[in-house]
């Protein structure tokens, strides 16, 4: 089934979706072709922005249309079942949608990211998906100014495995008290050893500890694409990651 073009009745709302109709199509038109591999990432990265806010706006219909009920005058007996049929998505991705609905009324930070791009769809779903789970809901809401810092901070995958342990020890009897024991016996040292190197040791909570990953990361990426640079500046954009003069 296509999704159609009908007008809506709100004139704003019309001139605003013609305005991003308009624009791409004059996005089409000048051509979604990066010029190089450093601009490809580029490139990526600002559709990938846009598309971001247009999920957001996507599931923060969902949430309006099931505030109001609006579902429910042609007879369809969820949100998700008339969205889906609508917009002609698969079940799974339905779901999705309207998960994504209910992280947004919930968790203002976390819609305030997504607002901005800063959170990625697949992030926003795994989000959803501990959402979903009752018994660890309240306690994800309560915890939602973190998890927005942290979602916008480092990559799904990270995000990924932070979120699973994160509602692993949720999900047990005792979260709050051994999360605060942990942050309690944060610890960190700088020792000397007698041949003059250094050794740094230290450990804290998971919150914490996954923020300092994140900073560090930064910095990894950074020093990583200053090598590139450097390589290509000296043997041209064939440079190969062989090519580097340090490791990862």
């Amino acid at each position: 089934m296509m999704v159609g073009m009908e007008a809506v009745s709100d004139p704003r709302l019309e001139a605003a979706f013609v305005k991003v109709d308009d624009a791409l199509v004059e996005l089409r038109e000048v051509g979604v072709v990066p010029a190089d591999p450093r601009d490809a990432i580029g490139v990526v990265r600002r559709l990938e922005h846009v598309s971001r806010q247009v999920y957001g706006l996507q599931a923060g219909l969902v949430g309006e249309i099931d505030r109001r009920g609006l579902h429910r005058a042609d007879g369809h007996k969820s949100v998700r079942a008339m969205v889906g049929w609508a917009a002609d998505l698969s079940p799974g991705d339905a779901t999705k949608r309207a998960r994504a609905a209910k992280v947004l009324r919930d968790m203002p930070a976390v819609a305030a990211a997504v607002a901005a791009g800063s959170i990625s769809v697949s992030t926003l779903d795994r989000i959803g998906a501990t959402h979903a789970n009752t018994r660890v809901r309240d306690q994800l809401i309560a915890s939602e100014d973190h998890l927005a810092v942290v979602a916008g901070a480092i990559s799904y995958g990270h995000f990924h495995q932070y979120l699973k342990h994160w509602e692993a020890m949720a999900d047990a009897d005792g979260l709050r008290d051994k999360a605060e024991r942990d942050h309690e016996r944060r610890d960190f040292s700088v020792r000397q050893n007698l041949d003059g190197s250094f050794r740094f040791e230290g450990g804290c909570g998971s919150v914490q500890g996954t923020v300092t990953l994140a900073i560090f990361q930064a910095y990894v990426t950074a020093e990583f694409e200053a090598d590139l640079a450097e390589a290509r500046a000296r043997l041209g954009d064939g440079a190969s990651l062989d090519d580097l003069c340090r490791t990862d």
